[in-house]
């Protein structure tokens, strides 16, 4: 979430929801947990009364760029025995997964009740 915010493209809670992939009632208790850390703040959206956008704090934006320097740090660590061209193939083969899972072939609940039909 801290990343989406950075990027300016979190909005409104709703969007978040949307971004991140979850239902949109678990997003309240998400930035709950991060307005309590003073990650976020929540304010109003000027284009809709009832709308209320996610806005990174200062100590949001820097626990944000620390979090991200260290996971650089991680990722060059583990892909050090790769060259180039080998990191770039990784990457896409990641992408093209993460890809698939955006678009699953089933429903989960529909994987749940063909395991589980009493439910």
């Amino acid at each position: 979430m801290l990343s989406i915010a950075t990027a300016g493209a979190c909005g409104t809670q709703a969007a978040l929801a949307e971004q991140i992939g979850v239902d949109r009632t678990v997003v309240p208790h998400l930035i709950d947990d991060l307005e309590d850390a003073g990650l976020v703040e929540r304010k109003p959206d000027p284009a809709d009364r009832r709308a209320r956008r996610v806005e990174l704090t200062a100590k949001g934006r820097s626990t944000h760029d620390e979090l991200a320097a260290r996971i650089r740090q991680v990722e060059r660590e583990v892909l050090a025995g790769l060259d180039d061209a080998s990191v770039e193939q990784l990457r896409g083969l990641l992408r093209r997964a993460a890809g698939a899972v955006d678009d699953p072939p089933s429903d989960s609940c529909d994987v749940v009740n063909e395991f589980h039909p009493d439910r």
